[in-house]
């Protein structure tokens, strides 16, 4: 059995594809697969990981056109539900398109699963970089607060470092909807026992950002929120509660990086090049 499935939704994503595929060569360990889905791009996202990926059998590429959707609602959820399905690893990863792994991640994380068989889910520390991955910022995070907690009022699962082993899934998909993934890992940690999360202090992996900004469509992500909340069951002033503690945790990040609380960390130091045909990435 193949140890990390690896979780790839794309939608034009031609221009990401040398540092993700860098950030997958560049692994340690090697015992894994990447299922990479592509929801209708319009531009050759398909043939170039064809190029890309013609000599390497851990690659599998799909196409949503080939699968039902039961939803008007477009985003990431479709394909991630489709590489689920088809999925044959022990553990479970996601790395979107524009997103980047340390070479260490997956072998750290194996380390501590074979130490700790009992662990279930395994997340770590991130960077938030700049569109061109030349630097950025260790992403705070509050460490007082467990997990299992803070997942009633905020994702605090970055998609791009979890991992999750495959079996305790079931039937937790994500739902169409956006931001799926705080509704997908609040249904995971409810099912889950108290105690079954690993966390690396150490960062492994680069979270692709457009700015260090507040966002200029916060209105409509806390209106998707809003929405999670709803699912979850929550009466509206505890849901609008909820809403204030998440602006004020971004606005205090905001002003932490501003002032370099946070310093700026140059992060082309860090990314390493796998040693790769030098014909790959031509």
């Amino acid at each position: 059995m193949t140890f990390f499935s690896i979780v790839t939704p794309i939608y034009n994503g031609v221009s990401f594809f040398h540092d993700y595929f860098s950030s997958l060569y560049s692994q340690t360990f090697t015992d894994w697969e990447a299922i990479l889905v592509d929801d209708n791009s319009s531009d050759n996202s398909i043939s170039k990981v064809l190029f890309y990926t013609n000599t390497d059998t851990r690659f599998k590429l799909l196409s949503s056109k080939d699968f039902p959707v039961f939803s008007k609602i477009k985003g990431p959820y479709h394909p991630r539900n489709i590489a689920l399905s088809v999925a044959k690893g022990k553990y479970v990863c996601f790395l979107d398109i524009d997103d980047y792994w340390l070479p260490d991640k997956l072998y750290l994380q194996h380390q501590a699963i074979i130490a700790d068989p009992s662990i279930l889910v395994l997340i770590s520390r991130f960077y938030k970089a700049d569109s061109s991955l030349t630097k950025g910022y260790l992403k705070p995070v509050i460490d007082i607060i467990p997990i299992q907690y803070q997942i009633l009022f905020w994702n605090p699962i970055p998609m791009l470092t979890s991992c999750v082993r495959f079996d305790i899934l079931k039937d937790i998909y994500f739902p169409p909807m956006h931001h799926e993934d705080f509704v997908f890992w609040h249904k995971v940690l409810s099912a889950l026992p108290k105690g079954k999360i690993f966390v690396f202090q150490k960062p492994l992996a680069i979270y692709r950002s457009s700015d260090f900004s507040v966002s200029s469509d916060k209105r409509k992500v806390f209106q998707w929120w809003l929405e999670c909340f709803k699912i979850f069951g929550y009466p509206i002033y505890i849901s609008l509660f909820f809403l204030v503690i998440k602006l004020l945790a971004e606005f205090f990040e905001f002003i932490l990086v501003f002032l370099r609380i946070v310093p700026i960390v140059n992060l082309a130091s860090i990314i390493d090049n796998p040693s790769i045909p030098s014909d790959l990435f031509s």
